[in-house]
């Protein structure tokens, strides 16, 4: 009896999902089966039987109809092999008659890599063939998929692969079986087959390669002798090199995170530390001497109480210089502070304005926010409560500085004209966020991930188009990932991007005569870069890059921190606006279930 598995099954042409049954084939001897999107071949006797869909005339019986069961086609005949595309089907057909036995069994034997363990090691050198020997070791470090094949355990572990970090090598195996090499006469000879062997190898490497499966070869080779014993130029240049490159591209940079001393903040004082640093309280002591000087051992946690520790500092230094400009310590006179007086209906304009008169030491001067009107101490609730007002409302579009991308959700600099949107509203926001910062307020401030590189000097990349928005990005990566040669025909793309500029849409070039040059599987990775960074960075007329660049100045005339550097784009994105990566299962177990007391009635 036959089983058919394929994506769909035609029988009341419904869809399932398991292997079912084809009753009009049994008693049938089938020797060949092949199946395509909607459609399946059998092979009988040397005739076809076809059934599924046949729009295209993937059936081969001359018809464009439907064929629910399998019927033979009387026009074929002599099939020895069939193999099915997608909506076709290919026959190779005998020139003289078949007889039964020669068409039983598949048409294309299953083939398994070449493979080394210390049992087939052992059994080649007790024959005695060094010949025999030698293409055993050829044979697999030319390979990778033998490379990826070998030293595997012989029970389930080799299955289980993925499962608590398990790669289903035998590395104990891998150890005693190279240390075999030792007992070669010819070891250097062996040396110089298996870097020869490995150079082969090494230029099938596919970087995009990322099952656990495909990456044994990391664990495997390091064994190996020709790795640590007599290293010279030739097995650097054959060996190590591509070995390295090989493992930069499938895992790139090791995470900054990897490094950090997660316990560092506990253990030091971190925050006096850095006080006793910046104020020559420990003179016998240079900067090398602190934790600060090391920033990448410290999480962002760490990061963000030294931040405040500086701002600390710098507030009650201009401060300070603030009150001796001004006629020197008075008895009873108390800190000077960043007065910010508004009106709640006029909260925006009143915040621009007053903003715009502040010199950069009144930024830098504690902040103390006075709503008209509304008599409450600024412990920090006001300022809370102003910081949460005032963005809300200078990202609405009335205002024309940012637009939001409806399927994120996110916003970023809308381009607008200067005449329309003025450049001076966006320094102002600047110091507006770092006033933020510096007084330890947490912002709503719902960009992406891009702002903050921006901020600190970095690039963007696809990664943060896709993030501030997700269909643009993913039509960029579709492109990257299509395999074919026909991009210029299938994507239809010049050097350009467009802009919608109050509803019109304008056309720029991406480079010049870019509207004449198609995209093509050369030049996409080129194409993209420059997409993004014309999307994310310039605008249209440059009118981004303007906006950008207004507000990072603003930003510095608040925060203008040597810390600021020591911080990743995410670790600033959550100083400012926070985190949503909350640990719900520590907020549990720290939470306390209280039920109210009923009142006596």
């Amino acid at each position: 009896m036959i089983h058919i598995s394929s994506n769909f099954l035609i029988s009341r042409l419904e869809k399932r999902p398991n292997p079912t049954a084809v009753s009009d084939l049994i008693g049938s001897h089938v020797t060949r089966i092949a199946a395509g999107a909607c459609h399946t071949i059998a092979i009988i006797r040397g005739s076809p039987y076809p059934f599924g869909l046949n729009s295209s005339g993937q059936l081969g019986n001359g018809k464009i109809m439907t064929q629910s069961t399998p019927r033979k086609t009387d026009d074929l005949d002599h099939v020895t092999a069939v193999f099915a595309g997608y909506h076709q089907t290919f026959f190779i057909r005998s020139a003289g008659s078949i007889e039964q036995n020669e068409i039983v069994g598949p048409s294309c034997p299953v083939k398994l890599p070449s493979k080394i363990d210390r049992e087939i090691f052992e059994k080649a050198l007790r024959s005695g063939e060094k010949l025999d020997l030698m293409t055993l070791v050829e044979s697999v470090f030319s390979s990778l998929s033998s490379i990826n094949n070998s030293f595997l355990f012989q029970d389930e572990r080799r299955f289980n692969v993925g499962i608590d970090r398990s790669h289903g090598i035998d590395l104990d195996q891998v150890m005693e079986t190279f240390m075999l090499f030792d007992e070669l006469a010819s070891k250097k000879q062996f040396s110089d087959l298996i870097a020869d062997s490995l150079s082969i190898a090494y230029a099938s490497w596919n970087s995009k390669v990322s099952c656990v499966e495909g990456l044994r070869l990391f664990f495997i080779l390091p064994w190996l002798p020709v790795f640590t014993e007599n290293v010279t130029l030739d097995t650097i240049f054959k060996v190590h090199t591509p070995f390295i490159e090989a493992l930069y591209s499938t895992f790139h940079i090791v995470p900054l995170e990897t490094f950090y001393i997660e316990d560092l903040g506990q253990i030091h004082n971190i925050k006096l530390e850095y006080y006793n640093m910046v104020t020559k309280q420990q003179p016998f002591k240079d900067e090398s001497d602190y934790w600060t000087h090391y920033p990448f051992l410290l999480n962002g946690a760490a990061k963000g109480e030294v931040l405040f520790v500086e701002a600390g500092l710098i507030q009650a230094m201009h401060a300070q210089s603030a009150m001796i400009a001004s006629g020197g310590l008075i008895e009873g006179v108390t800190m000077q502070h960043c007065d910010l007086t508004v009106r709640r209906d006029f909260i925006v304009s009143d915040t621009m304005h007053k903003l715009a008169g502040f010199s950069e030491i009144d930024v830098r001067k504690p902040l103390k926010v006075t709503i008209v009107g509304e008599e409450a101490d600024d412990a920090g609730g006001v300022r809370k409560e102003f910081f949460l007002i005032v963005m809300r409302k200078i990202l609405q579009p009335e205002y024309g500085m940012f637009t939001e991308n409806e399927e994120s959700r996110l916003v970023w600099f809308s381009g607008m004209p200067a005449e329309f949107c003025e450049r001076e509203q966006f320094r102002q926001l600047g110091r507006l966020v770092g006033l933020a910062v510096y007084n330890n307020v947490i912002v709503p401030f719902p960009f992406p991930l891009a702002l903050y590189k921006y901020l600190l000097d970095i690039e963007p990349t696809l990664e943060d188009l896709c993030e501030l928005s997700p269909t643009e990005g993913r039509g960029l990566q579709s492109l990257l990932d299509y395999e074919e040669d026909d991009v210029e025909d299938v994507f239809s793309l010049t050097f350009s991007i467009t802009f919608s500029i109050f509803g019109e849409i304008k056309t720029v070039e991406l480079v010049p005569g870019g509207d004449e040059k198609p995209v093509t599987k050369e030049n996409r990775e080129e194409y993209v870069k420059l997409y993004v960074s014309h999307r994310m960075e310039l605008g249209y007329n440059n009118e981004i890059a303007n906006q950008a660049r207004e507000f990072r100045k603003g930003f510095s005339d608040a925060l203008h921190s040597r810390v600021l550097k020591f911080f990743q784009p995410r670790e600033l994105k959550e100083q400012i606006s926070g985190t949503e990566n909350y640990d719900w299962n520590e907020f549990r177990d720290v939470s306390v279930l209280r039920w109210p007391r009923k009142r006596n009635s």
